[in-house]
């Protein structure tokens, strides 16, 4: 039975209210969802990279958000996406960067079934995000994102008093790319992350068929933890 209206408009409200908090990085990491279903949900991400250009390095530590969908597109393959266009954001790169920008995310991904046995699985999966930043006056540089993550996950499942629950992690290789572009007061610069091989370790728990929360962190340098919800069509 599909749910109310009602219900799906206000989850909808709830997320564009809690993601419209900072940027979009990229990557919908998690186990694939059965085929011809379709999630809409949100999720919130720490970030903790060491980045560097040629000699200099930096800390690139704060949050973001992002919207996402997922699409069961066959029993072992799920296709997923983001898209997000949010007007004066404020962000801080460092110490010394500090400003307002528009910026635009588009990203994809595509997560698979490699193995399968009982309740166990083995899926491997990659992901990409660009995001566009754009400044506001004359407080910052117009700068480029790119973000991929590349994943091989072992999940576990158990159903319990009608919650699906879905333990997963495994072993995985997390890239940043950062470029400032060139202006009549930037200089053209690309940052990259330093160490990007680390791992990923999460649970998913769907209630009653439709919703889903999750739980999940990165170790890439440092713990970076993510959670989320998300509604299964």
């Amino acid at each position: 039975m599909r749910p109310p209206p009602s219900k799906t408009l206000a989850f909808c409200a709830l997320a564009l209210l809690i993601v419209s908090h900072e940027i979009a990085f990229g990557g919908v990491i998690g186990p694939n969802i059965p085929k011809g279903r379709f999630e809409l949900g949100l999720q919130y991400r720490g970030i903790n990279r060491q980045i560097s250009s040629g000699a200099y390095q930096r800390e690139l530590e704060g949050s973001d958000g992002s919207l996402f969908i997922k699409y069961g597109l066959t029993s072992l393959a799920t296709l997923t996406g983001e898209a997000l266009i949010l007007p004066d954001v404020s962000y801080g790169f460092g110490d010394d960067v500090e400003g307002t920008w528009r910026y635009y995310v588009v990203g994809a991904g595509l997560q698979m079934t490699l193995w399968q046995r009982d309740e166990w699985t083995i899926e491997p999966g990659f992901s990409a995000t660009e995001t566009l930043w754009f400044a506001e006056g004359d407080q910052g540089c117009d700068e480029k994102w790119l973000t991929t993550d590349y994943v091989l996950l072992g999940t576990y499942s158990v159903l319990w008093n009608r919650v699906e629950a879905v333990v997963w992690g495994g072993p995985g290789y997390f890239y940043i790319y950062r470029a400032v572009l060139a202006s009549a007061s930037c200089s053209h610069r690309v940052w990259e992350s330093d160490n990007n091989w680390g791992g990923t370790v999460g649970i998913n728990a769907i209630f009653y068929d439709h919703v889903q929360g999750f739980f999940s962190f990165v170790y890439t340098d440092n713990f970076q933890a993510r959670l989320g919800l998300s509604y299964r069509f």
